[in-house]
């Protein structure tokens, strides 16, 4: 009914009682995965693993820590070892009055627990942040303990391995489904048997070892970059992408910045244009992203040949395969850079290449969403002038700014937008722009009132008045 942590030395000593989680966390399973038999006959052993891991905000300083399953519970002990500078005397020594000298004993606290979609069989630590389990359902699962995410699960039904079945006894079997002597069979109750894989499984120098039936199998878990690497020499592009955006998350998220001071200043440093020099990783990231758009260009239908569109039937509309797979590409694109926050690849060379192979009103045209859902909140000048442009012969002006309310003015640049601005009648996003950015009421209000009185001047206004008559 319950772990502990024993000390032997220099006397035996209960440092810590770790009772059984609640029955209804033991026995939980998880809908997606149906049930296994009925839980009141199911009995579950717990798995025990030490291991030395880092933690959050711990930096690179591993400490001790004991995870232990039961059932469906993973739970993580912490454990804090006193060093040779805690203890002011020896531990085998005594004071001069014959009384033993004070022991430091470690102290344990609960650090993190979640609960696994199945019963857990097995548990190992594999390296500093990573756990392995696995469960009744023959999953193999790791997670990063330092972030609390899942990085694998593989499937092991068909590696048949080496299991062991016990018989409780009936007075741990009446004990373990809550049943006594008036309220259950005993007949039944010594049936009972508990499976646990936990010596099957065992981890060296990064490397899993499952022992099967037949065979000792080894499984070798490389690293984030490699399995991309791997991916990407296989031709799985959009799952090897993936991987990346999880691994920069994973790495990088901790180090994202603030665009916007709290004192309201415009700081350059960081301006998307201005940012700061990337490390080797965040450049290995973004190398990747543009090894993947040159191969999709290169290898895209062609959009005039009648080979690449697809009738939907009845000859009433036709899908263009190139017109789809560039939309396609934008939208990996833009997905990709808006998450590492590579706005100056999104706007620099991967801008430049749907122009050259004359997708610019496509790549524009998903643009759009990301701003208006607060994704991305800049739009370099250059990208920015081709919007409006866009946006005025599709949708008319309203759209830009519509967009423009959702962007960060701190970062723009005010010369190249007002000019944009001014120039296409846009006074609501203009009187945003100064508002949010400069902190300024009264230009913007001159500048309307200074077309007003060059409309009146012209008698345009008088014009326009008697034509909507």
């Amino acid at each position: 009914r319950s772990s502990f942590a024993v000390a032997v030395e220099p006397k035996v000593n209960v440092l810590h009682r770790w009772p059984r989680p609640p029955k209804e966390r033991v026995d939980v399973i998880h809908p997606s995965r149906g049930s296994v038999e009925d839980s009141s006959q199911s009995v579950y052993l717990p798995c025990l693993a030490w291991g030395w891991t880092l933690t959050s905000g711990g930096g690179n300083v591993a400490m001790p820590m004991l995870a232990r399953s039961w059932g469906c519970c993973l739970q993580l002990l912490n454990s804090s070892i006193p060093t040779l500078d805690d203890q002011s005397t020896p531990a085998h020594s005594e004071h001069t009055s014959g009384e033993e000298a004070t022991i430091h004993w470690p102290a344990f606290g609960m650090h993190e627990e979640f609960d696994a979609e199945a019963p857990i069989v097995s548990l190992e630590w594999l390296s500093e942040r990573s756990l392995v389990y696995l469960t009744m359902t023959n999953e193999l699962t790791v997670v990063d303990t330092v972030v609390m995410t899942l990085l694998e699960r593989l499937d092991f039904s068909g590696m048949r391995v080496v299991f062991a079945d016990f018989a409780l006894s009936r007075t741990a079997a009446r004990v373990m489904t809550g049943r006594d002597d008036e309220g259950g069979s005993e007949e039944h109750i010594a049936q009972i048997t508990c499976t646990t894989f936990q010596n099957s499984v065992r981890c060296n120098d990064k490397r899993l070892m499952v022992l099967c039936q037949n065979e000792l199998r080894q499984i070798t878990m490389v690293s984030s970059r490699q399995r991309i690497t791997s991916m990407e020499a296989d031709g799985e592009w959009l799952e090897a992408l993936a991987l990346a955006l999880d691994y920069y998350e994973g790495t990088f998220s901790s180090q994202e910045d603030r665009r916007r001071d709290p004192n309201g200043r415009r700081d350059l440093s960081r301006h998307p244009e201005f940012s700061t020099p990337k490390d080797e990783e965040e450049e290995w990231i973004a190398k990747l992203l543009m090894r993947y758009l040159n191969l999709a260009v290169d290898n895209a239908p062609i959009s005039a040949s009648d080979d690449n569109l697809i009738s939907l039937g009845n000859g009433r509309a036709r899908i263009n395969l190139a017109q789809s797979h560039f939309q396609m590409l934008a939208g990996v694109c833009v997905e990709y850079c808006v998450t590492t926050r590579r706005l100056d690849l999104l706007f620099g060379p991967i801008f430049r290449r749907f122009q050259s192979v004359g997708y610019t009103a496509v790549f524009l045209d998903v643009l759009e969403p990301y701003v208006l859902n607060d994704r991305l909140s800049y739009i370099a000048p250059e990208v920015m002038s081709y919007f409006v442009e866009h946006c005025k012969s599709n949708n008319g002006v309203a759209t830009v700014e519509r967009c423009l309310l959702h962007m960060d003015c701190t970062i723009m640049d005010f010369d190249s937008i007002i000019a944009l601005l001014r120039n296409n009648d846009m006074y609501s996003a203009m009187f945003f722009v100064f508002n949010q950015g400069l902190n300024d009421y009264v230009s913007p209000l001159q500048m309307l009132l200074e077309r007003v009185f060059d409309e009146a001047d012209a008698g345009n206004a008088l014009v326009r008045r008697s034509s909507e008559r």
